[in-house]
């Protein structure tokens, strides 16, 4: 059991908070003594002179003045050029395990270690060295126009709007004038309101995805298709020799020019037209496709089975083609005449407007069956992506590439 205190009698209360009544009031309480009285004193700044201070302590008549709180005056920074370390502790006043370095008393040091002493800046980030004495940095110039003005700098001269001062230009200041004077046609007073709020920069985002959404839906095409290939007409020789400069210069658009194409253009001799007028190639694969549908229309008319037998026939076209420019090698401007035929051929190959399977093979007949002399062309017509992609993908091409390259292989080393 516990007894509770008789009337008029206060119960003292350590940490209920209820502060405890004195019944004479007249007389006071004495200072409580400080908590951390058994903590020495801290270092003195002068090692030299904590013997004396602590005798002094001693022999006086007064008690040592209690430790000061709080944080120290003097802050020294956290850069490890001394090798002391402050240990952390969660309770303050701390007494530190080295003795910290400290300004120099006047008189103690020589003048002669003046320049060797570092120097601490009180409330600073810590010790700092003096400043090297090194010589300024140059500037590079800037650049300059033909006429010896600088980029993107507009001098002082004196007469400029700013410079004379009057009422109005005191009160309102100067501006620059605005580019579009009427801005009532663009975007400016329906965007400047809403970018000034929080969420302006979503809002611009939504508008600027609606504009895209919408030209996408009004660039589509919405009508069918009316393309019709043009029509085929016989042409005198000057005529026809006309309409090819005329395709073979970009200037002239190919709206005016499939109105009519010349009849007779077909196989071989449109190759060898498109080679001699130097026609673009984008330019010359329009040409094949307008003259190989008009092709395909007519056997059909003829009843005749005009895919199979019309893309056949185009194919050996292409390859007699190549055949007569590749047997020209060593004669005139043969190089820009083979680098011509090989891209044009490649165009046709990678539209899909030739026997792909017919065309291979014949590649494949040609290099087994080239002279040493025309061995390296037929290799580089073998190395091009499209043809080679498309020879090694497959087995049999494969097995005929590998034979074929191992038959040269052969003669080369029987003829050393």
């Amino acid at each position: 059991m516990t007894s509770r205190p008789g009337p008029g009698i206060h119960e003292q209360s350590r940490g209920s908070g209820v502060p405890s009544r004195n019944p004479n009031p007249q007389v006071r309480r004495r200072p409580s003594k400080p908590l951390n009285t058994a903590l020495p004193p801290p270092d003195c700044i002068d090692p030299a002179l904590d013997g004396d201070r602590a005798s002094a302590y001693n022999g006086a008549a007064e008690p040592p003045r209690p430790l000061p709180r709080g944080r120290p005056q003097l802050f020294y920074g956290n850069a490890p050029s001394d090798g002391y370390e402050l240990p952390v502790s969660s309770s303050f006043p701390y007494q530190p395990t080295a003795n910290l370095p400290v300004p120099p008393r006047p008189g103690s040091v020589h003048l002669g270690d003046i320049s060797n002493q570092r120097r601490i800046v009180p409330g600073g980030s810590g010790v700092k060295e003096y400043p090297n004495l090194q010589a300024p940095e140059v500037l590079t110039a800037p650049v300059h126009f033909p006429g010896g003005k600088a980029a993107d700098v507009f001098p002082w001269t004196g007469n400029n709007p700013e410079d004379t001062l009057t009422e109005a230009l005191v009160k309102v200041g100067i501006s620059n004038k605005p580019q579009i004077m009427n801005e009532t046609n663009t975007a400016r007073p329906s965007l400047w309101s809403n970018l000034k709020n929080k969420s302006g920069l979503s809002t611009l985002s939504t508008l600027f995805v609606a504009v895209l959404e919408k030209r996408q839906q009004t660039g589509r095409l919405q009508e069918p298709n009316t393309f019709k290939p043009p029509p085929r007409l016989t042409l005198r020789d000057t005529a026809r020799e006309q309409w090819l400069y005329d395709l073979s210069n970009p200037a002239v658009g190919l709206r005016r020019l499939s109105r009519t194409i010349p009849h007779g253009l077909t196989g071989k001799v449109l190759l060898e037209q498109c080679l001699n007028k130097n026609i673009p190639l984008p330019r010359a694969l329009w040409l094949a496709r307008c003259v190989g549908i008009n092709e395909l229309r007519a056997h059909k008319r003829k009843g005749q089975a005009g895919t199979v037998t019309w893309v056949r026939g185009w194919t050996s076209s292409v390859e007699q083609f190549l055949d007569s420019i590749l047997s020209g090698i060593g004669t005139g401007e043969w190089k820009q005449r083979i680098t011509y035929s090989l891209q044009l051929a490649t165009f046709l190959y990678k539209e899909y407007l030739l026997d792909n399977d017919h065309f291979l093979d014949w590649i494949l007949h040609s290099l087994g069956a080239c002279t040493s002399e025309r061995l390296f062309i037929w290799l580089l017509i073998v190395s091009i992506p499209a043809y080679w992609k498309d020879i090694t993908s497959c087995r049999t091409r494969g097995k005929r590439l590998a034979e074929a390259l191992l038959s040269h292989i052969a003669k080369a080393s029987t003829s050393m």
